[in-house]
């Protein structure tokens, strides 16, 4: 019998323009709050306007620009 490896995607994967649905947040309980507070949490929509080559990406949600670390958008789940 073959296992079935299951991706998850992360907005790490997404490239610029693409616009998703954050699924989860695999994340350490306080980043998760931290990121809670600027309004990046399971459910919101978001559009990636722009990755940087140190794999930081800028992010829109709603009418505010974030930007995010690599190791934190490989946490966050689409």
């Amino acid at each position: 019998m073959k296992h079935s490896s299951i991706v998850q995607r992360t907005l790490a994967s997404l490239k610029v323009g693409a616009e998703t649905m954050i699924r989860h947040l695999a994340l350490q309980r306080e980043l998760v709050k931290k990121l809670m507070i600027t309004g990046i949490m399971e459910g919101k929509r978001v559009k990636i306007l722009y990755k940087k080559s140190n794999g930081s990406i800028i992010l829109q949600l709603e009418n505010n620009s974030i930007v995010i670390g690599k190791n934190v958008a490989q946490g966050i789940l689409i």
